[in-house]
Order: C-alpha cells, then structure tokens, then sequence
C-alpha cells in the first residue's frame, strides 16, 4: 500500500488487496502467529483507507495494528507507538478530540521512554497533540506541548524548516490565550522571521504569521509597528487573492483596529 496523505480515486489493486488483508488478519488471531506483520499490514491499509476518506473503517484497521503490535512486542515499542500516533490522526479526523490526544500522549510517552526526551520520533506525534489542544482551548497545556515539541525540532530541523515557523506560531497563540502578550510577540516575531527565510517561502502563511506578530504589539500599544505589519500582511495578501477574500477583508479590519486605537477616524 503507498502512502500519500489523499487519493483522488481510490487505487483498483489496494482495493483488491484489502479482503486479502482481513483474512491476514483473521488467520493470525486465530493462530496467533505473524503478529507483528498482520499488525504493519493493518496499519498500512488503514493508512491508505484514510487517505481515501473512510476514517471510520481506518480506525479498525488500525486499532487492530496496535493490538497486533502489543501482542509482538509489548505495550512499549516504537512500532506501536507510531500505529498509536497514526490512530490519533483519524480519530481527530472524526473530531473524537479527547480520544486523539489520549493517543498522542501515550506515542509521545512511548517513544520517551525508549529513546529520551529529544528523539526525533517525537516530532509529529507532539505537533499533533498541541494542535488537538488548540482546537480543544487547553492553552496551559498546549503550551506545554510547545515547550517540548521546539526543544525536538530545534534538534532535528534547521530555524527555516516550516514545522519551527509552525511551532513558535502555535506557542505565541497559547501565550496570547493565556494572556502573556510580551512573550507572545516574541514568538510570533520568530514565527514570521523563521517563514521568511524559508528556501520555500509560503506567502500566505507569512501573512498570517505578520498578521499574529501584529496582533501581540496591538494588544502591547505599540501601534505604529502593528500597523507596518498588517499593512505589510495586507499587501501580501492582495498579491495572492483577490479584494474579496476573507484574508484581505482581516488584515483591513487589524488596520481599522490600529486607528480606532489611536482615535484616527
């Protein structure tokens, strides 16, 4: 089974594989052999189920890999714990939050205790935790999260890899929710500087970033700086969508919010 995150059409040879793969399955519980490939067959497919819009049949094929896995090598092996970080991705596709972060948390426990604190195997499963806790509004925890996910890619990534530029955006929301805006603007100027010195640069995402940097130095009254940065915002955003687009129309109302702040009616 490939491994692409979609698939426009499901692929005719996965699909004539996949009644192969339950008796795989069957067979192995029955016998209780192969366990540990019956569970990476199951993962696979449930991948690429997924990847083809059916999380709710994913889930089972992948439940049923970490059950093979654990009956392999145990509750604690970095096979289960990425199958672990994978079950979490569909069930936050179902919107099950809690259950996804609960998944999440025990991959990131998992592999902590077999490789340490900064193994790069951390990387996704504490990036997909402390999105799941901002869609959830655990900001302390959140935050957290953060603190631990840029420890690893500072490790593992250079200071223009998009998942650093990523990362110390989300740490500027938490701040922000928390009501740590001097800390917050700091993050998000990292945020914004890191995105600008990408080799790939993602215009769109620079103008949020420039869009949350500014927001911090609003709610800190340093107005001017905030109005060069949404201004710089809108001017990107104008170079990708047109004046109708909802990003123009928010970097037009942070403009607004700067003169209303500074009685400019």
């Amino acid at each position: 089974f490939p491994v692409e995150l979609t698939y426009e059409e499901r692929i005719e040879a996965c699909e004539r594989l996949l009644p192969h793969v339950r008796s795989v399955a069957r067979f192995a519980e029955r016998y209780e052999v192969a366990s540990e490939n019956a569970g990476t067959l199951l993962n696979h497919a449930g991948l690429y189920i997924h990847a083809c819009g059916d999380p709710a049949k994913a889930e089972s094929f992948l439940r049923r890999a970490i059950a093979f896995g654990e009956r392999a090598a145990g509750l604690e092996s970095e096979g289960v714990a990425t199958r672990l970080n994978n079950l979490g991705v569909v069930l936050q596709s179902l919107e099950r939050l809690e259950e996804a972060a609960d998944c999440f948390r025990r991959s990131i426990d998992t592999v902590q205790k077999l490789n340490g604190g900064r193994d790069a195997k951390l990387a996704q499963p504490l990036r997909n935790l402390y999105t799941v806790q901002r869609a959830l509004g655990r900001w302390e925890a959140m935050a957290d999260t953060c603190e631990s996910a840029i420890i690893v890619f500072a490790e593992h990534f250079d200071f223009d890899d998009p998942l650093m530029a990523e990362c110390e955006d989300a740490r500027g929301i938490a701040r922000t929710e928390l009501g740590d805006h001097e800390s917050a603007r700091k993050h998000f100027e990292r945020a914004m500087m890191s995105a600008s010195n990408a080799q790939r640069q993602n215009p769109a995402l620079i103008a949020a970033y420039r869009n949350h940097f500014g927001q911090s130095l609003l709610q800190l009254r340093e107005y001017e700086e905030a109005l060069s940065e949404f201004r710089k915002a809108l001017e990107l955003n104008r170079s990708l969508f047109q004046d109708n687009h909802v990003a123009v129309a928010r970097d037009l109302v942070n403009i607004g919010e700067v003169h209303y702040a500074t009685e400019r009616y």
